[in-house]
């Protein structure tokens, strides 16, 4: 995500031509409820797509893809989940977490982010500095669960419910 909204890219096999790409967002607790942000239609040759959703919504965010191909059939991709988050405020993406995930702190970038993360217990488990935008695999690290995540940059603390597939 950016200032100006949030950036979607992806990548499909050398298409044919006359494809037509609907972007699609639902705020997460309307999950059936999602609108379109962009019509994109392919030419022959192209693999490689981007759009910007300019002004999204703050908050849970669910995002996917539907392809309409030139005979009219319609799939439709796997649905991603992204939190926009009020300007200065950490980002923890992505989430959940099923892979190496990175953390962004609203401060200075040099001023290192402390982590701490908690079981359901209040036991720590990790206490750890990160550079802002730095990766961690937490899911090599720690099984799958729900998690207490602390980050601390500087004076800014935040909690972060985190889950781990």
């Amino acid at each position: 995500s950016t200032e100006a909204g949030v950036r979607l890219q992806w990548e499909t096999e050398v298409l044919a031509g006359g494809e037509i790409f609907i972007a699609e967002y639902a705020r997460i607790q309307a999950p059936d409820q999602f609108e379109t942000i962009e019509t994109i239609e392919a030419a022959a040759g192209d693999h490689l797509f981007q759009l910007m959703h300019v002004s999204p919504p703050v908050g849970d965010l669910l995002y996917r893809l539907r392809k309409r191909d030139a005979n009219g059939a319609v799939s439709t991709s796997e649905v991603i989940h992204f939190s926009l988050i009020e300007p200065g405020a950490f980002r923890v993406f992505p989430h959940p977490g099923t892979g190496p995930m990175h953390i962004l702190g609203p401060a200075n970038d040099r001023e290192p982010i402390r982590m701490q993360v908690f079981d359901l217990h209040g036991r720590q488990l990790l206490n750890t500095s990160l550079l802002n935008g730095q990766s961690i695999d937490l899911c090599g690290t720690l099984a799958p669960g729900t998690y207490l995540l602390r980050l601390r940059q500087g004076t800014l603390r935040h909690q972060h419910r985190l889950l781990l597939k």
